[in-house]
């Protein structure tokens, strides 16, 4: 199986719904292979968070940490 994923690996795939060309690691592709044997077709297909779009809770301390981060970097960003 290992010299299939690994010939697997140096071809180039089109995802569904994308006009890119990819290729996949042998890690990713060992990954798939086993999510779909444990459960079916479904099973490698990410699911969204159940907590999407909730904010985490942060505690004083962390709160704190942050807030002294960015008052003493005011100009770095983040990928919101």
């Amino acid at each position: 199986m290992r010299s299939a994923l690994v010939e697997l690996s140096q071809q180039r795939f089109r995802p569904p719904d994308s006009q890119v060309l990819r290729s996949f690691s042998v890690p990713t592709l060992e990954r798939w292979y086993y999510r779909c044997k444990c459960g079916g077709l479904a099973a490698p297909v990410p699911r969204p968070r159940k907590d999407r779009g909730l904010a985490r809770a942060l505690d004083e301390s962390m709160r704190q940490l942050l807030l002294d981060v960015r008052r003493e970097h005011p100009s770095a960003s983040t990928a919101i």
